[in-house]
């Protein structure tokens, strides 16, 4: 289990690099200039998103969680959002819930979680409006426990979520507020069709395990019998057939009359227990897919046809649960924090004079018009990077077999150059806006053809095939110049 939790660690979230970025959403108008305009801001925003991440206490959140997954097929995180407290996220242990499934959705509807609070921490719920009796008794006993009930249930009419929070077996509300988003993630190992829980690699285990659990018990009575021996001898005083059957035990002494103790052989074959202990055992281990494999915790050394490989290996072990995981948990814990750090502040990629040129006002349900959460971000980049190294290599043998300006007129280089640039791990904040590259762009153009007028003169004109833009030559010879100094060449990227 341990192993299984490592794994789904390391390859879905790993903290050498970001595994969650914010990028413009595909479908929004003019997504591809938006990006080159906002890429500074959404590197920044996205270094601060998996500061948070690595920060917080989400990576042990998240694996003590998982093991609930592992374990019982279902688990959930809180995301704890306080004013005047740091975005934090708790895991809820899976009995202290009780789900509801949209069949229509295939997704968890409404969640009720009833836990017990001491006085102490309910007098911290400033927001809480406790009954008079709870405060009397809170304050009076601290240590006390106190049975809560806590319930989120969607609002179809504001399209919001309705939470409550009740005390006692007369269910008396002392916290009701409606909220933009469930703070309750809850995901499933793997589903069960027709119930709101999951299913699991334990449970799926379990026959197995007590099977495993009884023979190894019979194994020790075994060994200790071997250990200690039993023994046999006449004795009339000790004919009882049920005060012999208690002396049957390891280290017992059967007496019968004038004849010395002699050891009793022990029938049977308790090898073939240790065999099948070892076979079952081999099939736990491929329930709770324990064979060691590599990691893919140092992504920024690796092909990304290696990670795309043992991403591809993992999720084959796994099956369908490693998509289940970043659909159900991933996904939704990412978008819901990404909207939270927006409205703390905390996050900034567009001002409000920004988003109102674009037509979009700051409320979440808007905000995730523009923006999307990419939870595959790591493996994104570097196919990325990847799909660029493989493009420039094929303008390079173009160039060689039909010349460089033939390949210049066909290729718009400028745009070419603004999608590799960032693929190949040019920071966002080194690049121009595209208005002040253009600017240039034209500077550069009238320079040259008031260059070229004055060789006309001379009687040595020489212009510019391409009408200023970036040559193709000098894009080749970039990128054999980087190619030299790539340690891609010598079997990493």
């Amino acid at each position: 289990m341990r192993n299984l939790n490592t794994w789904s660690m390391k390859n879905l979230v790993p903290k050498s690099s970001s595994w969650a970025e914010i990028t413009i959403r595909d479908t929004f108008p003019n997504a591809p200039a938006l990006r080159g305009s906002l890429g500074a801001a959404l590197e920044d925003a996205n270094i601060k998103l998996h500061s948070h991440f690595v920060n917080r206490n989400f990576y042990d959140a998240t694996t003590e969680a998982l093991n609930d997954g592992i374990c019982a097929g279902t688990y959930c995180v809180m995301v704890h959002d306080v004013p005047d407290e740091p975005l934090s996220y708790i895991p809820v242990p899976v009995d202290e819930l009780y789900i509801l499934l949209d069949k229509t959705k295939s997704k968890i509807d409404s969640v009720f979680r009833r836990h017990q609070m001491t006085g102490r921490m309910l007098m911290r719920k400033s927001s809480w409006k406790l009954p008079s009796e709870l405060q009397d008794q809170a304050k009076t006993s601290p240590v006390k426990k106190f049975t809560i009930l806590e319930r989120v249930i969607p609002n179809e009419d504001t399209g919001k979520f309705d939470y409550r929070v009740t005390y006692g077996s007369r269910c008396k509300i002392i916290n009701q507020a409606e909220l933009e988003m469930n703070p309750f993630i809850v995901a499933r190992w793997s589903t069960i069709t027709g119930s709101p829980w999951g299913n699991s690699p334990a449970r799926t285990a379990l026959p197995d395990i007590r099977s495993v659990n009884q023979m190894v018990k019979d194994s020790l009575v075994f060994l200790a019998f071997a250990a200690n021996g039993m023994w046999q001898g006449k004795n009339a005083s000790m004919g009882d057939l049920a005060q012999i059957r208690d002396l049957i035990q390891p280290g017992g002494v059967i007496g019968y009359e004038s004849e010395p103790f002699q050891p009793l052989e022990f029938p049977g074959r308790p090898e073939l227990n240790f065999t099948s202990i070892d076979r079952i055992r081999q099939q736990i281990n491929a329930h709770m897919v324990a064979p060691q494999m590599p990691s893919s915790d140092r992504i920024q050394y690796a092909k990304a046809e290696t990670i795309q490989y043992l991403k591809e290996q993992w999720e084959t072990l796994i099956g369908e649960p490693a998509l289940k995981i970043e659909r159900e948990f991933l996904k939704p814990i990412a978008e819901q924090t990404c909207a939270r750090l927006f409205r703390r502040g905390e996050l900034r990629v567009v001002d409000a004079a920004q988003l109102k040129s674009l037509g979009i006002s700051s409320q979440v349900q808007s905000l995730s018009m523009l923006f999307q959460v990419d939870t595959n971000a790591a493996l994104t980049r570097l196919l990325k990077q990847a799909e660029a190294q493989a493009g420039l290599q094929t303008i390079m043998q173009l160039s060689q077999n039909f010349g460089p300006q033939s390949v210049g007129t066909e290729i718009d280089t400028q745009k070419a150059l603004r999608e590799i640039a960032p693929a190949l791990g040019v920071p966002a904040r080194w690049m121009r806006d595209p208005q002040q590259a253009d600017q240039l762009r034209q500077q550069l153009t009238q320079q040259m053809a008031q260059v070229a007028q004055s060789a006309t003169q001379s009687g040595q004109a020489q212009g510019d095939p391409h009408g200023g833009s970036v040559d193709i030559q000098s894009l080749l010879t970039a990128f054999q110049g980087m190619q030299g100094q790539n340690p891609g060449n010598s079997g990493q990227q």
